[in-house]
């Protein structure tokens, strides 16, 4: 970024810090107890000032986004939460605009915060698996009556590329529960986000900066839908559904759809002696993706998050 530029967009970062300044006791009464209100604004600000694009969006949105993220005992640090911003697509009249809107998304470390204080879950372990992992015995998954993940970390030399990740939890009376992703069904969900350029076929924000952190975050989410948390965690974890084409159900909650039906070339006839050839090495269809369209892109999604593949909550419980 030039001088000149950071000089422009200063004002718009200085008004919003000040505007923090004279809601104050606003988002002191949104807080959770325990949580200092003066700490919690100056992390805010730290963030707007660290990220000017923050500034540039909506000052309403980006108010009401750290509202919400006290309200669910988050701070805005990178870790436990971290701000969004990207553009909105809206319709005056016959003519569509945009404008860039903030959202805030909890993280791994502020789900794990979240789940201490639920009483359903002893412990809550989330990890990534390499390539190099799977090449060396060093994890195991087995589903069925007795499931069960193995899982001896890579911990020095090439990890190679991640290729799955797990969830593993332990409730309060000691019933185990798994979920596993591939990397596959993880990048589908990626796919969905706004921070996604479907253009050019690449990830940008979060998914380009913390690929891992998300796709822990996205076994979790995944997970969750089987396990007895409470209604309050089950909104954290939704809070950032809105970055993705998901489908809105009538409660007003998000559910995972499908990517699109992929097409499948048609069939040409063929002869009796050619079906019978091909019926002992059935033939592959050939598949074309099919073209998805986007209206919303994102501007930034830069999260600031400290380098850690492995998390382990037991340490936290």
């Amino acid at each position: 970024m030039t001088n000149k530029t950071a000089v422009a967009k200063q004002p718009r970062s200085q008004k919003l810090v000040e505007m923090f300044d004279e809601q104050k006791d606003k988002i002191a009464s949104t807080l959770m107890p325990g949580i200092d209100p003066n700490k919690f604004i100056q992390i805010v600000k730290n963030a707007v000032l660290q990220n000017p694009d923050i500034a540039e969006a909506s000052h309403t949105s980006v108010f009401l986004e750290c509202q919400k993220a006290a309200a669910d005992g988050l701070v805005i640090d990178g870790r436990e939460a971290a701000l969004v911003v990207y553009n909105q697509s809206y319709k005056v009249g016959n003519e569509w605009k945009k404008k860039k809107v903030c959202t805030y998304i909890p993280m791994v470390a502020g789900v794990i915060k979240r789940v201490r204080s639920s009483g359903q879950i002893r412990a809550w372990q989330v990890g990534a698996v390499y390539a190099a992992e799977i090449d060396q015995d060093r994890f195991d998954y087995h589903a069925g009556d007795n499931p069960s993940i193995r899982h001896h970390p890579v911990i020095f030399g090439d990890r190679g590329d991640i290729v799955a990740f797990y969830s593993s939890v332990k409730l309060a009376d000691g019933t185990m529960h798994h979920e596993l992703m591939t990397r596959e069904e993880v990048d589908g969900i990626m796919r969905r986000s706004k921070t996604y350029d479907k253009q050019k076929n690449i990830a940008k924000g979060p998914w380009a900066t913390d690929y891992a952190e998300m796709g822990k975050k996205t076994v979790i989410k995944r997970h969750s839908k089987r396990l007895p948390i409470d209604a309050d965690l089950g909104h954290v974890l939704e809070r950032e559904n809105v970055l993705y084409d998901f489908e809105q159900t009538k409660d007003g909650s998000f559910e995972e759809v499908p990517e699109p039906p992929k097409h499948i070339a048609p069939r040409k006839k063929k002869s009796a002696a050619k079906k019978l050839k091909e019926a002992e090495t059935p033939p592959e269809e050939e598949i074309e993706e099919a073209e998805i369209i986007e209206d919303d892109d994102v501007i930034d999604g830069e999260i600031i998050e400290d380098d850690g593949d492995q998390i382990n909550p037991d340490d936290e419980f």
